[in-house]
């Protein structure tokens, strides 16, 4: 499917939105709308993306926490709630969103939880829903497990929107899946993926650079770099200690 059908889909599927149904395509989303009018963001009739985990290297047994995407195979999917099961797994990759990356890393450290099979890789499965991660969390990841730490964008329904390479420098814009725009200090996004929940130019509270050189990678997409959110850094130390209560 060409950019242009993506975009013709993506028309259709918006126009059955009853929240767009009285805004004009200048303006933006605010993202507490997206919360406070859920329903009225959803398509009923249709079905939700459930889209697979797209691995940035080869790995025999992953397991993905907090966000919606399907298992199968090599991929073992758990929800939010079910995080504390993961010291029973045997996951060599650990994907998961950023709030329960903090609690995993603070039951580890206070020796609550041990991941000893964790040996390939974390990645950040970032997105407007479950935030980023903050200044120096990525660095406290790496102290904790020893492996490289990825990250992704993921959408509302878990479509992959950017996604990093083993290059480590920035995130590759998928721009078959996401419309980026930047005003008023912060990132917009359309995802054209998007089948039951539907926004469009959706607030982020993030912003961040777009480096159109070719990666190390060879990949010549743009990239994201230096993402960050525009919100205060939450005091990591309490999150810590919530974690583990």
């Amino acid at each position: 499917m060409t950019l242009e059908d993506r975009q013709r889909e993506f028309a259709k599927r918006l126009a059955q939105s009853r929240y767009y149904s009285n805004t004009s395509d200048r303006y933006s989303t605010p993202l507490h709308h997206l919360f406070e009018m859920a329903p009225r963001f959803e398509i009923p009739k249709a079905e939700p993306l459930r889209p697979g985990f797209r691995s940035p290297i080869a790995c025999e047994a992953i397991t993905v926490v907090g966000a919606p995407l399907a298992g199968g195979g090599k991929v073992t999917v758990l929800g939010a709630e079910k995080w504390q099961r993961l010291h029973l797994s045997k996951t060599r990759l650990l994907a998961a969103t950023a709030p329960v990356l903090r609690q995993v890393v603070a039951c580890v450290e206070a020796r609550l939880m041990a991941l000893p099979k964790l040996s390939d890789a974390i990645v950040v499965l970032n997105s407007v829903e479950h935030g980023l991660l903050q200044p120096g969390e990525k660095e406290m990841l790496w102290r904790t497990f020893g492996v490289p730490v990825y990250s992704q964008w993921l959408g509302l329904e878990g479509e992959t929107l950017a996604w990093e390479c083993e290059a480590h420098q920035g995130l590759h814009w998928n721009r078959q899946a996401m419309e980026l725009e930047y005003e008023g200090g912060q990132f917009l996004v359309t995802s054209l993926l998007a089948r039951r929940r539907v926004t469009r130019r959706l607030e982020t509270g993030w912003n961040g650079e777009i480096d159109s050189r070719p990666c190390p990678c060879g990949e010549t997409a743009p990239r994201i770099r230096y993402l960050r959110s525009l919100s205060v850094a939450p005091d990591l130390e309490a999150l810590h200690m919530a974690a583990c209560a």
